[in-house]
């Protein structure tokens, strides 16, 4: 009779979440994902809950396409994920793209702002950080470790953006974008002449018209790099 009453509840629950949920209630999108046994379906509410803005549920999916959980692996994607709730104060998304920054995910370079991600996670009470950053201290030069920590003192949060052209999607745009042949120069998620120049030139190459890091772009890229071995 327990278990009875007990999947009797859960379905219960499950239904208000999903009545909420197609009302546009981040929140319980999130739960939903998180009673999902079938991690596909998971990652479907997930990706519902972090278009809505809720950094769990963003932490969550970041983690999905940077490990394959769910969803095929597409760490890029991820990371952008990562960084969008890291940005607006997730502890556990600044560690988590700490860790993939420091291990090349979002391009060659980002040991510094690596550091400073796992520094501001610290700050904010993420656990088990301290090893991790004293391992990445060993291994950086004092110069970047000064960087580091001026960038992580600076640090303050930002609004929640899903809006195509954040930093968080152009960094992603300009490290698929050199991947797939289309030099933009340093992936940090500021749009200069490269990046633009880039942009432009894989729109015309793949019919895309004029524009910049929006819908339609990022869909591509992430379509290229699906079939992309290099």
């Amino acid at each position: 009779l327990g278990l009875t009453l007990a999947a009797t509840d859960s379905a219960a629950a499950a239904r208000w979440f999903e009545s909420a949920a197609l009302q546009g209630q981040g929140a319980a999108a999130y739960q939903l994902g998180l009673l999902q046994s079938d991690p596909r379906r998971a990652v479907e509410w997930f990706s519902m809950a972090s278009a809505m803005g809720h950094f769990g549920a963003q932490f969550k999916l970041g983690d999905a396409y940077l490990n394959g959980r769910g969803t095929a692996k597409e760490p890029g994607w991820g990371a952008m994920w990562l960084e969008r709730a890291a940005r607006a104060g997730h502890a556990k998304s600044q560690l988590a793209l700490g860790l993939a920054m420091a291990s090349g995910v979002t391009g060659s370079g980002h040991k510094a702002e690596a550091l400073a991600w796992m520094l501001v996670a610290q700050s904010h009470g993420a656990e088990g950080v301290a090893p991790v950053i004293s391992a990445l201290q060993a291994r950086v030069p004092a110069a970047t470790i000064a960087i580091a920590e001026q960038r992580a003192q600076a640090w303050t949060a930002e609004p929640f953006s899903d809006a195509p052209g954040d930093r968080a999607s152009l960094r992603f745009s300009q490290h698929a974008l050199s991947r797939l042949g289309f030099d933009t120069g340093f992936a940090d998620g500021i749009s200069g002449e490269r990046t633009q120049s880039a942009i432009a030139a894989f729109r015309a190459a793949n019919g895309l018209g004029a524009g910049g890091c929006d819908g339609k772009l990022l869909d591509r890229l992430r379509e290229k790099l699906s079939g992309y071995s290099g």
